[in-house]
């Protein structure tokens, strides 16, 4: 894709495409992330940066509820 074809709405159409195939949000923010990084290292030769005006999707809640070592031996040896 060509770069000044990186609209605010084609981000949009990726994003949403990505979710139809059960990407979650915050891969989909990663996937920006790396996006807006190729911009900021060419910046001297695009003039314009449609990732400024755009919102990332929401992140999820950090993880729970770790499992320690003997629980996870244990489990470990029903499924060995």
């Amino acid at each position: 894709m060509a770069v000044l074809s990186i609209t605010t709405d084609a981000l949009r159409d990726f994003v949403a495409k990505r979710m139809e195939n059960g990407v979650s949000g915050p891969t989909c923010n990663r996937n920006l992330a790396l996006l807006r990084r190729m911009f900021v290292l060419r910046s001297e030769k695009v003039r314009f940066n449609p990732l400024l005006t755009f919102q990332c999707r929401k992140e999820s809640s950090a993880r729970k509820g770790f499992v320690e070592q003997a629980e996870f031996e244990n489990l470990r040896g029903l499924f060995l």
